[in-house]
């Protein structure tokens, strides 16, 4: 197993095979079996993930967000489980003001 993260700076980490900038994250998605977020809310992290990040995923990915809400619009998790959208499978997911 390889494991490939994602942080501002680019600077190797020591558990991390392999690593991008928050400005190639769009580089880092497609490969991942499993995406987990762990970013708490900032005013850049509010709303960082977006369609062309979800579509960006395998299809069989599963996506896990243990940080803040906030990361992803609600709309744009409700498409990506739509049939013939995105196809993520939705485990669960804590939907804001619903």
């Amino acid at each position: 197993m390889t494991s490939t993260g994602v942080n501002q700076s680019g600077k190797p980490v020591e558990t991390m095979d392999h690593l991008y900038t928050m400005d190639n994250l769009l580089k880092a998605i497609p490969g991942g079996d499993y995406i987990v977020s762990v970013l708490p809310s900032t005013e850049e992290t509010k709303g960082l993930l977006q369609k062309e990040h979800i579509k960006g995923m395998k299809g069989s990915a599963v996506f896990v967000n243990i940080g803040r809400g906030d990361l992803i619009n609600d709309e744009v998790l409700i498409k990506a489980w739509m049939p013939g959208d995105y196809l993520m499978p939705p485990l669960l997911y804590l939907i804001r003001n619903l």
